[in-house]
């Protein structure tokens, strides 16, 4: 391709487990979700003022155990 056009491919669990979030959402009823790991990872300052709520950890798919996600507004 040209040089002046550059393409990215991301593949790695992190992307995949936020895909399967993204998909949980329609499950859920919100429009965003995001990972303990990443709540965990951000300061309040962040992100702690968007949290709508904790949802329970369901299993997703690839991963050995439940995860526990957030409701964003």
């Amino acid at each position: 391709g040209s040089p002046e056009r550059l393409s990215y491919l991301l593949v790695a669990d992190t992307v995949n487990l936020a895909s399967r979030l993204q998909t949980l959402t329609k499950d859920i009823g919100c429009e965003k979700l995001f990972s303990k790991a990443t709540f965990e990872h951000h300061s309040d300052a962040d992100i702690g003022r968007a949290v709508e709520e904790r949802v329970p950890a369901m299993p997703i798919k690839g991963k050995r155990l439940p995860v526990a996600s957030y409701k964003i507004t």
